[in-house]
């Protein structure tokens, strides 16, 4: 009741503020006031829907490590400066330009538990259908990557910038993470955004350096790197993977790159395909 009577009163003031100072003042401050009260309103009712997205994860991870699986469902967050490694170490300031995540502890003990060997690879698939609000469909809805650490909240996983810009997702969105065992990769294609990588001396020995920051390629995502302070960019065009000890090549959705003896195909500009950043959907027919 006392509310309802303060927005009357709030309301009033602002109506007749034009006519009368000392109303207006009171106006102003109506307004500062139910601002601030709305504000802290909607950052209660926000951090509610998030402690209770968080328990609904919470007891369905649970049930998936009672069954005995390695998937877990987890709420993402862009990586920052702190999850940097320390200067000297390697992936030190190449936290956007690798696919490595922090992961939360558990997922660290499971691993050992389990004795897995690495490298360590999972699937991080988007799962809240990111693509309404577009006309028509990303090629991308899962990536390949690997562990950074196990320095995240439980429940939570914290991924590169790239990672969450191609899976359309928001901080807070939920995604599907699964342990994977990847084929060894055979070959990769990647198709450079920028033709003066491919004028630099030896490109692809700078590639090769640069892509042990990356343990896997998944086909259809654009992955980036950093040289002499500017950023170049790659289409993973395609992926060809075999099992170890074998030589069955097959294409594969992705492949571990991490310890593996991969032909690199370096496409330029224009060369059969063209970058993905370029694609646009289709115009509608002028009849539709």
């Amino acid at each position: 009741m006392l509310v309802h009577l303060l927005l009357l009163l709030g309301s009033v003031a602002i109506e007749l503020g034009p006519r009368d100072p000392s109303l207006r003042r009171l106006g102003d401050q109506f307004e500062a006031i139910y601002g601030d009260l709305t504000g802290r309103r909607e950052a209660a009712r926000a951090a509610r829907e998030r402690a209770e997205l968080e328990q609904q994860l919470e007891d369905y991870n649970a049930i998936q490590r009672a069954s005995g699986a390695f998937h877990r469902a987890l709420l993402v967050l862009p990586l920052n400066e702190k999850f940097d490694p320390p200067p000297g170490s390697p992936g030190h300031g190449k936290l956007q330009f690798s696919d490595k995540v922090s992961m939360p502890r558990d997922i660290g003990a499971e691993l050992a538990r389990r004795q897995l060997e690495v490298p360590w690879q999972f699937e991080v698939e988007a799962v809240n259908e990111p693509f309404d609000d577009l006309p028509w469909k990303p090629p991308l809805t899962k990536i390949f990557c690997s562990p950074l650490d196990f320095r995240a909240p439980a429940n939570y996983l914290f991924v590169p910038l790239w990672m969450m810009h191609q899976l359309r997702l928001k901080p807070y969105d939920p995604v599907k993470v699964t342990w994977v065992k990847l084929k060894n990769g055979a070959s990769i294609k990647l198709v450079s955004h920028q033709d003066s990588f491919l004028k630099l001396s030896n490109p692809r020995a700078i590639l090769e350096s640069e892509l042990k920051y990356y343990s896997a390629a998944t086909r259809g995502a654009t992955i980036s790197l950093v040289y002499n302070g500017r950023q170049f960019d790659f289409d993973v065009d395609d992926c060809v993977g075999t099992v170890v000890g074998t030589y069955r090549p097959e294409r594969c959705d992705g492949v571990s790159i991490q310890d593996a003896d991969v032909s690199l195909d370096l496409a330029p500009v224009g060369l059969d395909v063209s970058p993905r950043r370029n694609n646009k959907p289709d115009a509608p027919d002028a009849a539709d």
